[in-house]
């Protein structure tokens, strides 16, 4: 699937509003459609809404269809790269940079690993930042793996950022999951095996010297248990220095 290309998702009823207000996708088409239900006993018709959308930015596309024990060679890499940092309390899985003869970066691709006391599981960021013609194209991808930790919390991640920073000034801040999407509010992609992207092109004028620029990542996440109301939120910052 490319950006800009058409997807429909089938939605129950109570999450029709959170995907509605996704600001990061644009609504084309809502369609009710009326079905019969063959039953010896009952003579009724049920209703499916589709939706037909775009995709506003370069990020994955939403699916409401999940099997919670589906596993991919990825997610086979990813407790590998676990078991590493836990043996070597290693974060940075791979820190390549590349700098032309001024000492301006050309190529950076970064893997980090984090987990804590509050935050058990896995969790792999990778940052890509290449540089093309005349501007960079930067990528952020962030995936975890948390089935089996604790089967009666559920979980999801409000918002995630990542901010660039030249020295103590910061550049630019990049939304790659937003508290009003859809994905924000829990919703349209599978939580326990957990992937998500979004791809970004910077406008012209960015000059990333060596040794002056680094990133931060932050975000939340929101923690429930399926019986109970009661929610627990996780606030992270993560400073991704490169010296």
């Amino acid at each position: 699937e490319f950006a800009g290309g058409k997807q429909t998702v089938s939605y129950k009823r109570k999450k029709i509003d959170y995907f509605l207000k996704d600001n990061s996708i644009k609504i084309l088409r809502n369609n009710v459609f009326k079905f019969p239900v063959n039953s010896a006993y009952l003579n009724v018709q049920k209703k499916y809404g589709f939706i037909t959308y775009l995709r506003k930015n370069e990020q994955p596309c939403y699916t409401n269809s999940f099997n919670i024990f589906s596993s991919t060679f990825e997610d086979k890499v990813l407790l590998d790269d676990y078991f590493e940092y836990q043996n070597t309390k290693t974060k940075f899985l791979v820190k390549q940079l590349g700098f032309d003869s001024k000492n301006r970066l050309e190529k950076l691709k970064i893997k980090y690993i984090f987990s804590n006391e509050d935050v058990v599981f896995p969790v792999r960021f990778q940052i890509d930042l290449n540089k093309n013609i005349d501007n960079y194209d930067l990528k952020l991808k962030i995936d975890s793996y948390s089935w089996g930790i604790n089967e009666t919390d559920n979980f999801f991640y409000k918002n995630l950022d990542l901010k660039v920073f030249d020295g103590k000034r910061l550049l630019k801040k990049f939304e790659v999951i937003s508290k009003d999407s859809w994905i924000g509010n829990g919703y349209g992609i599978n939580k326990d095996i957990f992937s998500w992207y979004r791809d970004y092109q910077l406008e012209k004028g960015y000059d990333f010297q060596k040794n002056k620029f680094h990133f931060e990542i932050s975000g939340k996440l929101i923690f429930f248990e399926s019986n109970n109301q009661e929610e627990k939120d996780i606030n992270f910052l993560i400073p991704v220095n490169l010296n």
